[in-house]
């Protein structure tokens, strides 16, 4: 049932977009919402993101709170029209319920109306972390998941007047009725941990153990959010584990652990109820105004140009928008962008100059042709110069973008305005600490300004925290040129020059052109029961004999040989572009597998291999 299901959600992308699709477009105060939907259900989709917006602000000390590049959300009626722009690999469709993918540019978000809730708790989990990214900068992993579990069970109830966040997870509940992980390991996991990277009962307890910790802190007798959030921010900042608990929680590990467990035992978890009428958005206000046919082009455009392999698609639909409307500034710069990471610099900058003279309230647009300008070809003064004032406009259109003011901060410093370096990018520094990119230009600039005491105090915590080996060496170049800006001073030169060896590949490499990892998607998966794990690595081998078959994968531990009666007894499901067919002994094509497994006294039996796409990241 699970592959016929998958397969007829394969087909859908065969469908294009219905030509008598109206598309609108309604821009609130965070977000800019697009779909072809109705002028109704696009503002209840406005509104439900800026709620959701809020009650994660207001969680959230209010002079930590940082920016972001724009957030895009397209809302399509249906998985069949959802279809064509989900991810794709080896030419089929991967289903998912909802998309998140980020970008320097801009990040953008898929709903469908269809899906309903599942669409909305992959996105909210995922833009969770986007609007903690600036705020809880090198977090602990476990903080950081947990945040994001107990945020992506937010919902509107009465009639949208009210707002439900962390309420129970039933299958963290469940786990954690059998299961627990001692909050001494689950504090050592890291991004590169096991744990976090094999799919199985081991990363299931990490999302459940972190959400528990995170629930209790918020809800349980104690209210420890004030701690929480103190330890969390003294780990990022590289403060050692049992330090950093005493100097918050004010007790030992074991009792924390032993206050976590009785807080699971009980299973009596509470939740936030948030009235809108005392403080929250109750409507979004405008009205939702209809696109023409090439500026949904460009927008779908733009967004596939942002997933992985899909720049053919992303090619077609942005040249069929300006074939359209040959001035579309959104369509140019799309385009533009699209051709600098690819490479083809020669190309992309013709399309970024058209977009930014032509719009005028199109911050991407105005940001694309500056990165053009500031991190391509010869640098010189007049280049700069027009780089300089279109991320300025993109600023002004866009206060508080953050990889704009980084490429303008850098800008600034390339042309020795180190005042100007200093009045951008210090409040940004001081609101978001643990942005070290902006930090490092930062701390360039004061030097050009002679001032080494505050270049010193942003460049020690990189040196001190940072998990970036390239940021740590630039910190120890610019700490390295402080004795000769001190000597050049005590000259008399008042504007000693400051190298900044590094920043600029840095900064090209964090602006628009990075291209995002891959969107965030759930697969249907088959769910584990009790007694099974499951290994995420590559399916390489049947073997079959008179006493059964053996499935053979490589896993990050090792080779795993999971043992079976017979085929009958194995579950098959593939989400790779192999639809039908058989499956035979022998070895199989090396490609990436879930193979979920239960012990039986000293052997590994078989219970299901699910074939993933390339490049999925359990």
């Amino acid at each position: 049932m699970r592959r016929v299901a998958a397969f007829a959600a394969l087909l859908l992308a065969a469908f294009p977009r219905p030509a008598s699709a109206e598309w609108r477009s309604l821009r609130s105060e965070h977000f800019q919402i697009i779909g072809d939907v109705s002028q109704g259900q696009l503002r209840d989709v406005a509104l439900q993101f800026e709620q959701f917006h809020e009650v994660v602000t207001q969680l959230i000390p209010s002079t930590l709170r940082g920016g972001s590049p724009p957030v895009v959300v397209i809302v399509f009626p249906d998985q069949r029209s959802h279809g064509p722009y989900m991810p794709r690999v080896n030419g089929r469709t991967v289903p998912v319920a909802g998309m998140f993918v980020g970008g320097q540019d801009v990040n953008y978000i898929t709903v469908s109306l269809e899906a309903g809730h599942e669409s909305f708790a992959v996105v909210f989990h995922e833009y969770s972390h986007l609007l903690l990214r600036g705020v809880f900068a090198n977090a602990p992993l476990w903080f950081n998941e947990g945040l994001a579990e107990y945020y992506s069970t937010f919902e509107v109830a009465n009639g949208g007047r009210t707002a439900r966040i962390g309420k129970p997870i039933a299958r963290h509940v469940q786990l954690l009725r059998e299961r627990r992980m001692p909050l001494s390991q689950l504090f050592s996991i890291g991004h590169g941990s096991k744990e976090y990277n094999t799919d199985g009962l081991p990363r299931s307890l990490l999302y459940a153990q972190s959400w528990a910790v995170v629930h209790h802190a918020l809800h349980g007798e104690t209210r420890r959010r004030d701690q929480l959030i103190g330890f969390a921010q003294r780990l990022g900042a590289g403060g050692g584990l049992e330090d950093s608990l005493r100097a918050t929680y004010a007790l030992p590990l074991e009792q924390l652990d032993g206050e976590v467990q009785a807080y699971v035992r009980r299973q009596i978890y509470q939740h936030l109820e948030v009235d809108f009428t005392k403080s929250l958005v109750t409507r979004v206000t405008g009205n939702a105004v209809r696109l023409a046919d090439a500026e949904v082009d460009a927008w779908l455009g733009d967004f596939l140009a942002h997933q992985r392999d899909r720049d053919s698609d992303a090619e077609a639909q942005l040249a069929k928008s300006l074939k359209a409307r040959p001035d579309l500034a959104q369509a140019h710069a799309a385009l533009g962008l699209l051709r600098w990471r690819q490479g083809k610099h020669d190309e992309a900058l013709p399309y970024l100059a058209k977009a930014s003279a032509a719009s005028t309230s199109n911050e991407v647009a105005h940001f694309a042709y500056g990165y053009a300008l500031a991190t391509g070809g010869t640098r010189d003064s007049a280049r700069l110069a027009d780089a300089a004032t279109a991320l300025e406009k993109a600023i002004a259109l866009r206060p508080g973008y953050p990889a704009a003011q980084r490429l303008l901060g850098y800008v600034y410093l390339q042309r020795d305005e180190y005042e100007k370096v200093r009045d951008l990018l210090g409040p940004m520094v001081k609101i978001s600490p643990g942005d070290h990119d902006a930090a490092l230009i930062l701390a360039a600039g004061l030097l050009g300004l002679n001032d080494v005491s505050g270049a010193r105090a942003l460049l020690g915590p990189i040196l001190a925290a940072s998990p970036d080996e390239d940021a740590r060496r630039q910190a120890r170049t610019l700490l390295g040129q402080i004795a000769a800006v001190q000597n050049r001073s005590q000259a008399g030169s008042s504007r000693p020059s400051v190298a900044a060896p590094g920043l600029e590949q840095r900064t090209e490499s964090t602006a628009a052109g990075t291209r995002s990892s891959g969107p965030s998607v759930i697969l249907p998966l088959r769910p584990l029961r009790a007694g099974e794990q499951r290994t995420f690595g590559t399916f390489e081998a049947i073997e079959c004999s008179d006493q059964g078959v053996v499935l053979v994968l490589q896993g990050p531990a090792g080779t795993v040989r999971a043992r079976a009666a017979a085929f009958s007894s194995v579950e098959f499901t593939t989400y790779r572009s192999q639809t039908g067919g058989t499956v035979s002994c022998g070895p199989q094509p090396a490609v990436p597998a879930l193979l979920t497994w239960r012990s039986e006294a000293d052997s590994t039996v078989a219970v299901a291999i699910e074939l993933v796409p390339d490049g999925y990241i359990p």
